[in-house]
């Protein structure tokens, strides 16, 4: 059963999953965004086109099982892709039958405009806001996650944000790119977002360890210490920063799994990461 509602002068698209559950796609700028990127709004994976950029899909708990939490998920792909299935909906489906209220963001690539996807990611946290009645939620349990380019993006969200509508509560960031550092940079992500004539100053603004502050909302960070795509000094610098910021953080390196696992069933640690991130979001 599909319905039009208006809410918010948003068009959402609402649906009914199993489990009672209410998913909802909703457009993060009808009335243009503040940049263009000169893209295709059509969203593909695999060689399909599956969603549309700029648009964040909100899946909701049963309200008998509304903890009135939320989280933002930004999915990974070196800017280049959005992988919107395993380290999105699919993880979003599952926060859902915890009683977490999830938002999958189909954020816009770059393409030569670096500011585009922060927008769309601050956008998101701005309308769960706006939306927090309707949604169940409660506007100060809003936090932000990320998984690899995605996570790169979380933590842009977490240290470069200042407008208080739009800074998330908490973080969460899995494998994520942090560091244009030479050691440890992975340079495809930032040749995306910067492009591959970024100068010294580019990058020490986007390498989001030298960004974090007393104010930069509590993050917990999980990776693989045989990380062989995103070097595991990313997650590292970004922990260590925090901590001589005072900020409540959390680190956990898993002993094998690589880059990319998202909500595979084949990553050995599933059950262990899925208890970490449910516990830390029990305690924002």
């Amino acid at each position: 059963m599909k319905k039009l509602i208006i809410l918010f002068s948003l068009a959402i698209f609402t649906f009914f999953t199993a489990g009672a559950q209410q998913k909802q796609i909703v457009t993060l700028w009808p009335n243009g965004a503040p940049h263009a990127n000169g893209m295709s709004d059509s969203l593909s994976w695999q060689g399909k086109n599956v969603a549309r950029f700029g648009e964040m899909c909100i899946f909701s708990p049963d309200k008998s099982n509304n903890t009135g939490k939320a989280l933002v998920i930004c999915p990974g792909g070196g800017y280049a892709v959005v992988c919107v299935t395993y380290e999105g909906w699919d993880v979003a489906q599952w926060l859902a039958e915890q009683g977490i209220t999830a938002i999958v963001v189909n954020y816009r690539l770059p393409n030569n405009h670096r500011e585009v996807p922060q927008e769309d990611a601050e956008q998101a946290i701005r309308l769960a806001r706006q939306m927090s009645g309707k949604l169940g939620v409660d506007p100060n349990k809003i936090g932000i996650s990320g998984f690899s380019a995605g996570g790169h993006l979380a933590s842009t969200v977490l240290t470069h944000t200042t407008d208080p509508t739009a800074k998330p509560n908490f973080g969460i960031l899995f494998y994520p790119v942090i560091s244009a550092r030479l050691d440890c940079v992975h340079a495809g992500s930032y040749d995306n977002l910067l492009g591959k004539k970024r100068t010294t100053a580019d990058n020490a603004a986007y390498s989001n360890e030298l960004q974090v502050t007393t104010s930069t909302p509590p993050t917990m960070l999980m990776l693989s210490d045989d990380d062989g795509l995103v070097p595991p000094e990313n997650s590292i610098l970004f922990y260590e920063a925090l901590k001589r910021n005072g900020v409540k953080s959390e680190l956990h390196i898993f002993p094998m799994g690589g880059h990319g696992w998202g909500f595979h069933d084949s990553f050995p640690y599933k059950p262990i990461w899925t208890n970490l991130v449910l516990d830390w979001i029990k305690r924002m």
